[in-house]
């Protein structure tokens, strides 16, 4: 019965570590249909565990159901609950035998005992001390012996069960709870934290985005190009975190940043932003500063992503050749890598006063020659499947303006 026991618990907690991996990467769903699948998950890992259990005599099965529909309980509350002791029941009632109202008495108030518990936490399981999991594991599981000893036939039956169930149900079954309880509740951490995450992204957002309007209006009253150039740079790089698969939180901050990593540049003379000539070599030290510039800008607004310092590194290259400090390789953010690669696809596809637009193919050709060099090999690729992509889905000839490519962005 012990070894059984063990092991039939070993079984239930991995299938739980699977289902809190899953459920860390579910789609956002209607509370009603989380419930719903909750439920049915935990209704399936105990029916898992009862179809594994260990069989006794007569009828009599043991196993770690307990454990799970306290945890669902727990964790779920009262929907889930009784969802997956629904389900459990029904297949106690179809193992049938003289162990089923004993079973059947289990699996209700180890459902109803988790949701108890998880009430007079006022529904935060995160609350729950180890300890508490622990004494919380040792009372659902003497509950279990108390059924027993009410529903089996005395004296040829309930005696040897209740000598040959005792220890393992006081041992093994209440730390089977505890790291049950463990794993759940650091995931119900997780995603309240992951929650709590997204509410202040959303609140900062509110805040931000009429700041990040006023800046960009700012700069294009001193220079219409670098506010039409921010705003299309974002567009490409955006798509490039798409295609490379960061995830939305990530890509909204490189959108931010997109938007206004040449902010700095309010600090530079209209006259040489615009100077139609060759910039003597003061004039590019000059234009070079913009980054610092917009650095110091930005880096006290309480962005929840890394905003100025993309900004910063926006112009530094793969192999340390870049500005402002020559950083190079790994040292560089992911988002760096992309709006530099943007940037500069970008900038040579626009008509400038020192020189003519060159075009998105020659744009393109600048990042292949120079991948792994200037540019990261993995942007630049990704960067080249969306051009691909996006002619063959447009039909449009290589000629094809940058603005035509993603207007639909």
């Amino acid at each position: 019965m012990f070894w059984g026991l063990l092991y039939n618990s070993t079984l239930l907690i991995a299938v739980v570590t699977l289902y809190s991996i899953l459920h860390h990467y579910e789609k956002a769903t209607s509370a009603r249909w989380r419930n719903f699948f909750m439920g049915l998950s935990f209704g399936i890992i105990t029916v898992v565990g009862m179809h594994f259990g260990v069989h006794y005599s007569q009828g009599l099965f043991y196993d770690g159901r307990s454990v799970i529909l306290s945890m669902a309980g727990l964790f779920g509350g009262w929907a889930p609950a009784v969802i997956a002791a629904a389900m459990a029941a029904l297949y106690r009632v179809h193992l049938g035998d003289i162990g089923m109202y004993a079973g059947i008495a289990s699996i209700i108030s180890s459902a109803a005992l988790g949701a108890l518990y998880r009430k007079h936490l006022k529904g935060n399981a995160t609350n729950v001390s180890l300890r508490n999991l622990l004494v919380f594991g040792i009372f659902i599981h003497l509950v279990v012996i108390l059924w027993q000893a009410i529903f089996l036939p005395w004296p040829s039956v309930a005696p040897a069960v209740l000598k040959k169930i005792g220890i393992p149900y006081i041992i093994i079954l209440p730390l089977a709870t505890l790291i049950t309880g463990i794993l759940l509740k650091n995931e119900e951490y997780s995603k309240m934290l992951e929650k709590e995450k997204h509410l202040l992204i959303a609140k900062l957002q509110e805040t931000l985005i009429p700041l990040i309007t006023t800046l960009i209006k700012v700069v294009e009253t001193r220079d219409s190009y670098t506010a039409s150039h921010q705003l299309s740079t974002a567009q490409l790089a955006c798509a490039i975190a798409e295609e490379l698969g960061m995830s939305k939180d990530r890509i909204e901050g490189l959108r931010l940043a997109a938007q206004l990593h040449d902010i700095g540049k309010i600090n530079i003379p209209s006259e040489i932003l615009n100077k139609p000539g060759k910039l003597s070599d003061v004039e590019f030290e000059l234009i070079k500063n913009h980054v610092k510039t917009g650095y110091e800008i930005l880096k006290d607004i309480a962005f929840p992503w890394p905003i100025a310092r993309i900004v910063l590194e926006h112009h530094e290259r793969e192999n340390g050749s870049g500005y402002p400090n020559g950083v190079k390789g790994k040292e560089l953010l992911l988002e760096s890598k992309i709006l530099a690669v943007a940037d500069v696809i970008d900038a040579m596809s626009h008509h400038r006063p020192y020189r003519p637009a060159l075009g998105v193919d020659a744009a393109l050709e600048e990042i292949e020659k120079n991948k792994g060099t200037l540019y990261d090999p993995q942007v630049v690729e990704a960067c080249l499947r969306i051009f691909t992509e996006k002619r063959h889905v447009l039909n449009t000839d290589e000629n094809a303006p940058l603005s035509q490519l993603f207007q639909a962005n």
